[in-house]
């Protein structure tokens, strides 16, 4: 598996991902490798502002309180 070298990180950025790895229970290592894997598997797509509102039309009776009620009985 490659090795990735990263120069130049600010001390401050590398306490706060230890903090973040230590409350996670991992190496800075481990941490790290967790972060860019679940970055390398976002979703390269964008959001339109089209898609927001065909989304804002498809869920506009959320807050309708009658709607939500019989949902939920």
């Amino acid at each position: 598996m490659p090795d990735v070298l990263i120069r130049n990180v600010p001390a401050a950025d590398l306490e706060r991902l230890d903090e973040q790895a230590r409350r996670y229970g991992l190496s800075r290592t481990d941490f790290l490798r967790r972060q860019l894997h679940q970055q390398a598997s976002r979703s390269l797509d964008s959001v339109a502002v089209s898609d927001l509102t065909t989304m804002s039309e498809l869920l506009a009776d959320l807050a309708d309180p009658t709607v939500m009620g019989e949902a939920w009985s």
